[in-house]
């Protein structure tokens, strides 16, 4: 018994010690023909880009950078061209096709949330694989938070996709974003969170990124929680609200105000 006990403890000690390394690293070096350089709008010949772990570390030319990736995985693209991850600013995993008012309906009533969300997996993991290495998800038109499970389960690793910043319920008040052409009769779900004042709008937003604010009109933009036009990319420290339409009452201006601790003179919409 006891040189069992001490093989156990033996096992347990080398488990241990296993568990608590940690993996090296992995070095790729890949060797780009053409480079876009967004930030000077020319084309680079001849690059590579140095990647530790999951993080650039260095982007330069290629017979430069090349001695410093001794032992690295080389992926070689010196016949294409390679451009830095695009971010789409505006989209819905969790609705799917080239939406019409009937596909709309037929998501809403007729799929369930876990169905929806298991094909939004799939939509985050086509974005990413069509060169979208970000995504400003604005709410999940009536599926709830469930885009911030999916934004979970890929910073986890558990499926393939792009870095989300999500907004989960978009707000609109009372009347501003029904389902239409159906019997007065019927409570009809929203696509939406229903926020008629500032208590409302005060409610938990669970781990929303951005808001999104639906009211009626015909412009779109995007304000930082202080009030200001946002038009950089997103940052995953700056909470945003997103304004779909230019038309917004005193009314709910006051209740985001209210939420957010933005002066109410930049709560507004704006081209």
């Amino acid at each position: 018994m006891r040189r069992i006990a001490a093989l156990l403890l033996i096992l347990v000690a080398v488990c241990a010690s296993l568990f608590a390394q940690t993996p090296p690293k992995q070095t790729v070096l890949i060797k780009a023909g053409r480079l876009i350089d967004v930030r000077n709008g020319r084309v680079l010949n001849d690059q590579a880009i140095l990647i530790e772990g999951d993080r650039i570390k260095e982007v330069g030319p290629s017979n430069q950078l090349g001695s410093k990736a001794a032992g690295a995985r080389v992926i070689d693209l010196s016949g294409a061209t390679v451009l830095p991850g695009m971010i789409d600013c505006h989209t819905h995993i969790l609705l799917q096709g080239d939406i019409t008012n009937e596909d709309y309906d037929v998501q809403l009533l007729k799929e369930s949330i876990p169905f929806r969300t298991i094909r939004a997996t799939v939509a985050a993991r086509t974005g990413l694989m069509n060169g979208f290495t970000a995504m400003r998800d604005l709410e999940t038109e009536g599926a709830m938070y469930a885009d911030v499970d999916v934004k979970r389960a890929i910073n986890a690793g558990y499926i393939d996709g792009p870095r989300m910043f999500v907004s989960t319920r978009a707000f609109s008040a009372t009347g501003m974003y029904p389902l239409s052409g159906y019997s007065w009769e019927l409570r009809m779900p929203e696509g939406v969170q229903i926020v008629d004042g500032a208590d409302n709008i005060r409610r938990d937003r669970c781990e929303a990124d951005i808001t999104e604010v639906a009211v009626a009109g015909s412009a779109r933009g995007t304000l930082r929680v202080d009030g200001t036009p946002s038009t950089a990319a997103p940052s995953s420290s700056t909470r945003t609200i997103d304004v779909r339409w230019l038309t917004m009452p005193s009314a709910l201006a006051s209740a985001v105000t209210a939420r957010f601790n933005a002066s109410p003179s930049n709560v507004a919409a704006y081209q």
